[in-house]
């Protein structure tokens, strides 16, 4: 958004005061002759200017606005000429299948690459060539396609060296009638015969079991394993965009807002994290995965690239990563255009835009700060990406898919990120490199991946803005400096209570010839009141509960010796003290701080 206004007090977000102001000024007054122009960006930054003549605010903001908001063929992207290929790299030829096959090492009686969609007739999302087991043929193919939504019919993603695969494609149009296809269910049965060891194919869904039947409504839905023989299927229950550019909001309020937002942002990015290792694990004991959602251009490009990324080193480098990208997101169709929102003003409320990508970039930084030793790259290179992602710089992540990157010529009229990432003076520059990388750490144990405790990737706090909260590790350390203060004060407020509460008891039991009272109180929060008598001390009130009317407890204590209508014991108002003094004391003191914000115990690190 750009938004004008001549007022500093009626900017979108608040200016903070300048502490060294003058007593008796205040940033009203100081700027009320000016206008401003406030510039709200995706990456959560916010910039504010101040100008002397209202009409030149007004300008600056119809310029930005021209130059933000238009067709992506008006962006910079189509004007940047300072890293074009050279000899010895074009970004735009950094991936390709033939190569992948290569590495992959597949067996061309297995697998084949096919040119079928060379036109993108049968699937426009789709690249020209991908990988299919070599006995599905192309009348079949194209009847693949039409079963399944978007025509994004099943294709080769991965394969672990001991066989199993991972492939990826989107949901059956099955329908209310449970409608079926026989070369789909063949391409299936085929897939899961390549696998040599012999398990059932593992379908995972990458929505709910109750989001997937709903589907069924609209011709959607998921596989009958009445049809598709010696397969099995997992819900593994990720969100849809929406849900996810909601969360997004909680975190977009707690990076610009000091009273914080509602954040299950770090909640669905766990459960993608889980689902990747479910998959992983599923592959390292030998059964491939056929992953999809319901066009599989979203959650089945997280969970199929995270997996790789989880299993093969080569994508833990900096070259195999963005190869990755260019095969899983680029490649297969990831609609960078709409969910990124290129041009479009309002991104975050528009009904096609969606944090996916970015999710994914966090995802990898999770697994990246707790195996740094793995990982070619350093958390500034995937920052890096992100920022090129949003800022069109360079052709890359411009529109949908490659039907429509070919349309508007991108690889011709402009630039590829990927000449500019690997440049080798931007890389020493910007610190992309990762100095703790080990490359003979090969492999990562998914065992030792802890997903459940995540924190907020620093790419949302990094910004300079006008209002932009600490970075989370230093406000998550102040909270635990002001709890272990508290903790102090309250425990010295204990001690102090206890002695007091032993001085009374000592006082009560000396004005009462012949008895003697004691008071035990305990983590439960019983009381126990016994007095002395010939047969010992006994037990006067046990169990006591501070409810008890004061005519039972006048009648409790009648039998026990102890003048209740001395003026030194009263008993309503003795019973009440003894009762808000243990219960408020064990009510504040049994937390503990170790190290987080809530108490809860992170065994992942030392704090």
């Amino acid at each position: 958004k750009c938004v004008v206004t001549t007022s500093i007090e009626t900017l979108p977000t608040r200016v903070q005061e300048d502490p060294d102001t003058e007593s008796g000024r205040t940033m009203a007054s100081e700027y009320d002759a000016y206008s401003f122009l406030e510039v709200q960006c995706k990456d959560f930054g916010i910039f504010q200017f101040a100008f002397y003549r209202s009409d030149s605010a007004v300008h600056c903001q119809q310029i930005l606005k021209n130059l933000c908001f238009g067709p992506p063929t008006s962006s910079f992207a189509f004007t940047n000429r300072e890293y074009p290929p050279t000899e010895h790299l074009n970004g735009w030829q950094l991936f390709s299948w033939e190569e992948e096959f290569k590495r992959l090492k597949l067996d061309k009686n297995e697998w084949q690459l096919t040119s079928d969609n060379e036109n993108y007739e049968l699937c426009k999302s789709y690249p020209s060539k991908f990988i299919v087991p070599a006995a599905v043929n192309s009348d079949e193919l194209k009847q693949i396609s039409l079963f399944r939504s978007s025509g994004r019919m099943t294709a080769l993603s991965w394969r672990h060296q001991n066989g199993a695969t991972i492939t990826r494609c989107s949901q059956p149009l099955v329908g209310l009638l449970w409608s079926r296809s026989e070369p789909d269910e063949k391409m299936l049965r085929i897939v899961r015969e390549l696998n040599p060891s012999g398990e059932a194919l593992r379908i995972v869904d990458c929505r709910s079991r109750i989001s997937a039947y709903a589907n069924k409504a609209k011709m959607g839905g998921t596989e009958s394993l009445t049809y598709y023989e010696k397969c099995t299927i997992e819900f593994l229950g990720i969100e849809n965009i929406h849900v996810m550019r909601d969360s997004m909001h909680g975190v977009a309020s707690l990076v610009s807002s000091s009273s914080g937002g509602d954040i299950t942002w770090n909640q669905h990015t766990s459960r993608v994290l889980k689902s990747a290792i479910k998959v992983s694990k599923h592959l390292l004991s030998g059964i491939s995965v056929l992953i999809h959602c319901s066009d599989g251009w979203d959650r089945t490009a997280q969970i199929s690239s995270l997996s790789q990324i989880l299993l093969d080193p080569y994508f833990r480098t900096m070259v195999g990563f963005e190869k990755l990208i260019e095969k899983e997101w680029i490649s297969f169709g990831h609609k960078f255009g709409d969910r990124v929102g290129h041009g479009k003003a309002s991104f975050w409320n528009d009904h096609e835009c969606s944090p996916i990508f970015l999710q994914f970039l966090d995802s990898v930084y999770q697994l990246l700060d707790q195996f740094p030793k793995h990982f070619e790259f350093s958390p500034e290179f995937l920052c890096a990406i992100m920022d090129n992602v949003y800022g069109c710089s360079f052709g890359t992540f411009l529109f949908n898919n490659e039907y429509e990157r070919k349309e508007n010529e991108v690889m011709t009229k402009t630039c590829s990120l990927w000449n500019y990432l690997n440049d080798k003076n931007i890389i020493e520059s910007r610190g992309f490199l990762n100095e703790f990388y080990n490359p003979d750490k090969k492999t990562l144990n998914l065992s030792e991946c802890h997903v459940g405790n995540i924190k907020l990737w620093k790419y949302y706090f990094r910004r300079n803005g006008a209002a932009t909260n600490e970075d989370p590790e230093a406000y998550k350390n102040k909270c635990i400096s002001q709890l272990k203060q508290e903790k102090t004060m309250l425990e010295s407020a204990l001690e102090a209570a206890v002695e007091k509460l032993s001085y009374f008891a000592n006082e009560l039991s000396m004005k009462q010839e012949g008895s003697h009272l004691t008071v035990h109180v305990d983590g439960s929060k019983h009381l126990v009141v016994a007095v002395a008598s010939e047969k010992g001390c006994i037990p006067i009130i046990e169990n006591y509960d501070p409810n008890r009317s004061e005519e039972q407890m006048k009648a409790i204590l009648s039998n026990s010796g102890v003048d209740t209508h001395a003026d030194q014991f009263d008993v309503g108002s003795w019973s009440e003290y003894f009762t808000s003094l243990a219960t408020s004391i064990y009510d504040m003191i049994p937390y503990s701080v170790n190290g987080s914000v809530d108490g809860s115990q992170d065994t992942s690190r030392d704090e």
